[in-house]
């Protein structure tokens, strides 16, 4: 249960980032939502893990187990820590909080149908179901958020299905970032050192 636990963690300190987001973007100058800068402290905190908490020892890992892996978590880094990321702030900056909080929940279907496409995993009944009842809420609350966008301007309603699109783009971008992950700690199993690789490919980006 340890896995479904740290999962949970996971989700609410999302939740607790979208509301932080639509804070901050409330006070943003010249375009800036903060996406550079949580990129900044992801880079330092994994930095952090991986010096503390580092399970492989690169320096005894061949070269080419070793690049292969450094590209998928490159990969994974600029789907998720760059793409995704700035995907995802925009979207709470257009479409609010709670709906944009609402698309990451599709992070786990892309993920599922791809790691069934790529990596040849097995979805079973409960987590289709599971899946399929994702799909049903967002498109729900779709409907009912963007009805009350109508009742808005013109523009707020172009913002606001702008932001539903962005949303949705970041959860398919996250999910294939989980992919690229895995293959690449198929090749190096440290999590910390991948997430790591992950957020300087942002920095750099």
């Amino acid at each position: 249960m340890s896995g479904e636990i740290i999962a949970l963690v996971s989700a609410a300190c999302f939740g607790l980032s979208g509301a932080a987001i639509a804070k901050g973007a409330e006070h943003g100058r010249r375009g800036d939502n903060g996406a550079f800068l949580s990129i900044l402290i992801t880079a330092a905190l994994a930095g952090l893990l991986w010096a503390a908490m580092g399970e492989a020892d690169l320096g005894a890992l061949d070269a080419g187990p070793l690049l292969l892996a450094i590209g998928w978590f490159v990969l994974a880094g600029i789907l998720a820590t760059v793409l995704g990321r700035l995907a995802m702030f925009r979207s709470v900056e257009l479409a609010g909080a709670i709906t944009a909080s609402l698309f990451r929940r599709l992070v786990p279907v892309f993920a599922g149908i791809l790691g069934f496409l790529l990596l040849g995993e097995t979805i079973g009944l409960v987590a289709a179901i599971g899946m399929a009842v994702i799909m049903g809420s967002v498109l729900a609350v779709m409907r009912t958020s963007l009805g009350a966008a109508l009742g808005g301007t013109a523009a707020d309603a172009a913002a606001h299905r702008r932001g539903q699109a962005l949303g949705a783009a970041s959860a398919g971008l996250y999910g294939g970032a989980y992919v690229t992950r895995k293959l690449g700690l198929m090749h190096v199993a440290d999590p910390a050192f991948g997430a790591f690789v992950g957020a300087v490919t942002g920095i750099i980006w």
